[in-house]
């Protein structure tokens, strides 16, 4: 794959929990044999055992889009971003009603060649840290996610499927992204 505009290509993998985010930027990383920029939120919360406040995701934000930017730095041709500032836009709104200033700014200033929309339709797996496990809060999310991408007019696809299916059909997006 060449780069599009002779500069790196940041490729955006979001979408509700449980949904095979960081698999998939994994995989495609591996695929691509280029970087992947993990979620920041996750290593906060960890070290923080899931517990935090509205007022931190200001700073979640603002160190993800900095994860991505270091993570640059290593590429060649494109990232995969498990996670963006959009993320937690959404969720700030979707937890606290809400959106702070500095997430809306953050969020404006990432930009990606695509972002992969992942559904809900894994099945869900345990994890400490995540708070909706229902399938219909799940799908709700996908649905603002989706609703957010169209409003933004951003360049998006959703991606489905399980296993080898669900990495193919990713691949595919960005063959027809890149070059059609």
């Amino acid at each position: 794959m060449e780069k599009a505009t002779g500069m790196i290509q940041r490729i955006a993998i979001i979408g509700p929990e449980a949904s095979g985010k960081t698999e998939l930027a994994k995989q495609l990383s591996a695929h691509f044999d280029e970087p992947w920029v993990p979620e920041f939120a996750r290593e906060y919360l960890e070290a923080k055992n899931g517990v935090y406040g509205k007022s931190e995701l200001d700073s979640i934000a603002k160190n993800q889009l900095e994860a991505e930017e270091f993570q640059l730095l290593k590429a060649n041709r494109l990232i995969f971003c498990d996670t963006t500032p959009l993320v937690v836009k959404v969720w700030s709104n979707y937890k606290y009603g809400n959106c702070s200033k500095k997430i809306l700014k953050i969020v404006e200033q990432s930009n990606y060649a695509v972002q992969l929309l992942l559904k809900p339709d894994l099945e869900y797996t345990n994890d400490p840290l995540r708070e909706n496990q229902s399938l219909k809060d799940r799908n709700e999310l996908f649905d603002i996610y989706e609703n957010e991408l169209i409003k933004s007019n951003e360049n998006y696809a959703v991606v489905h499927g399980f296993g080898e299916n669900r990495l193919k059909n990713a691949l595919n997006i960005l063959q027809q992204t890149f070059y059609s």
